[in-house]
Formats: structure tokens, C-alpha cells, sequence
């Protein structure tokens, strides 16, 4: 899970297009996969949109993540990891469908200087071990001008870790969320959706520290699902301990603020908090 944080937190500062390409093959489960980007390539300080479809030919319930993946943030070297997650779905969040589609932004890329960077693949396969896709890796963002300067914040001591925590209120359109992590670190998700979610927008309020330096990330994502229709019901996800890992990523990544998620409506569907940490994030 550790490896999603980096990689979700990167994931909000690259440029697409012909960045991230199909690596699949013929006979993938899902075919037909658009990738692109607008405007690309991305220009420093602008809103660009995302958008990812194709077409799926079987529901998906359990399967595996493999990631191999280089990064680098902000100028600080993540290193390299290979690693694989297993993941189990309640039946109907992932369905068969022609035209899937999600369409992300426009965006905005938070203030910091320098730039984010990552290469590699993730390839994901079904329980049987058949594969679904593969995406190809192949990003960099430009964030600030590399001469500008952010004003310095004073610099506090960490908080010891004290994780994730639930700040949805009881009108929250996800009910009674849960999110366990056993002691190999496996996850477990669970709740009660109580309306279809086409549209909603993710807004981040957050503190991150990389190495020693802080910096403040506040922006919206708007994301617009095409063909997915979840169940109106309870939920459940379920992500394993990390397997066959090789990493050489020991960069301390420190993460405090709060992201919520709020539907076309405006009404809020689940919000969750973020302690700060003080341990390396070993990938």
C-alpha cells in the first residue's frame, strides 16, 4: 500500500499523452484502451483533462497489481521498486462493459518547484492469472519554473504515526466506512454506497513533506465516470501485504491534511484524514 501512496501522490503531478501508453497484447481482457491528454503536452501553471476508456469483456473480482515502477519527486530520487498486490472486489464495483470510460479534471498542478517524474509498467491480471492490462510509464510533469522560490514555512517536528482516519459525517453518501489494516499490512475496505456515482470531485487540503521541506497542496479533481455503475449497496476491497518485493526507494515522504470527495450535487461522499508520519516510506 506504501507504493500507492507515492505512486497516487505522483499520479496528481504528470503529464499524459504519449507518456503513458498500452503495453497490452492482443486478447487482454480489456482492449480498445484510449489514453490522452488536453492540452498536450502539459504547460507549466496549466489546467490539462485526462482521459482513459476501452472496453472491458468480463467482470473483474480478484486479481493481482504488478508494479515496477522508477520515480523521482520534486527533485528527490524515490529510487525503484517491483512488487505485486493481490485485490478482491464485492461483485459489481468492476463489470463488464463496452465504452468504460473516466474522464479526469481539468486540473490544475499544485505550486511546488522542480518537477515529478516516474517510469515503468503496471500490469494487472485476473484470479485465474489472465491478463487484463498492462500501461506503459513514461512521465514528467513540469510544476515550477526550476528558479522560483516558495516561501519557507517554519519547520515542526513530526507527529508520530497515527494513520488514516474517517472524518465523513453521517449525511456522507458512503455509510458506516471502514478501512482495517492487519498486521501484515493488508487492507480492508468496507461500507454502504447509498446512490450511483457518475460524477464527483476529489478535493485535497495537504501538508507533505519530502526530506526535510514542506509544502502546501490544495486543488480539486474533478472525475466523470463513463458505463460504471456501482452497486447501491455494501461494499468491500481488499488489497494483500506487498509480495516479490525489490525496492531500493528509502525516501522520507511525510503526508498530513484532509481529502474529501463530494458528488454532481455537491454533497459530500466520504472524507477522510491524514495524520502526519514520521517514518521513511520504504517502497
Amino acid at each position: 500500500m506504501k507504493s500507492f501512496a507515492v505512486l497516487a501522490f505522483a499520479g496528481l503531478q504528470i503529464s499524459w499523452g504519449q507518456s503513458i501508453s498500452s503495453c497490452g497484447n492482443p486478447g487482454d481482457h480489456a482492449s480498445n484502451l484510449q489514453l490522452s491528454i488536453s492540452p498536450d503536452p502539459i504547460g507549466r501553471g496549466k489546467a490539462f483533462s485526462v482521459h482513459v476508456g476501452g472496453d472491458l469483456d468480463e467482470d473483474i473480482t480478484a486479481g493481482s497489481i504488478a508494479l515496477d515502477i522508477t520515480a523521482s519527486i520534486l527533485g528527490q530520487d524515490l529510487g525503484t521498486t517491483t512488487e505485486t498486490l493481490d485485490f478482491k472486489l464485492t461483485d459489481g464495483l468492476i463489470k463488464k462493459a463496452t465504452g468504460l470510460a473516466v474522464d479526469v479534471g481539468p486540473i490544475k498542478l499544485p505550486l511546488l518547484p522542480g518537477s515529478a517524474v516516474i517510469n515503468g509498467t503496471i500490469k494487472i491480471v485476473n484470479d485465474k492469472g489472465e491478463p487484463v492490462a498492462c500501461v506503459k510509464l513514461d512521465l514528467k510533469a513540469p510544476l515550477l519554473d526550476e528558479e522560483t522560490k516558495l516561501e519557507e514555512t517554519k519547520m515542526e517536528e513530526l507527529a508520530p504515526v497515527s494513520g488514516l482516519t474517517i472524518c465523513s459525517k453521517s449525511t456522507d453518501h458512503i455509510k458506516n466506512l471502514k478501512i482495517d489494516e492487519a498486521a501484515d499490512t493488508s487492507v480492508t475496505i468496507t461500507g454502504t454506497i447509498d446512490e450511483v456515482i457518475t460524477d464527483l470531485t476529489v478535493n485535497a487540503a495537504l501538508k507533505v513533506k519530502i526530506g526535510p521541506i514542506p509544502y502546501t497542496v490544495n486543488f480539486p479533481v474533478p472525475v466523470k465516470l463513463t458505463k460504471f455503475q456501482n452497486p447501491v449497496d455494501d461494499f468491500s476491497i481488499y488489497v494483500s501485504a506487498p509480495k516479490d518485493v525489490k525496492s531500493t526507494m528509502n525516501a522520507i515522504i511525510s503526508v498530513s491534511g484532509e481529502i474529501t470527495a463530494t458528488d454532481s450535487k455537491g454533497e459530500e461522499i466520504l472524507c477522510l484524514d491524514i495524520a502526519d508520519t514520521n517514518k521513511a516510506i520504504v517502497v
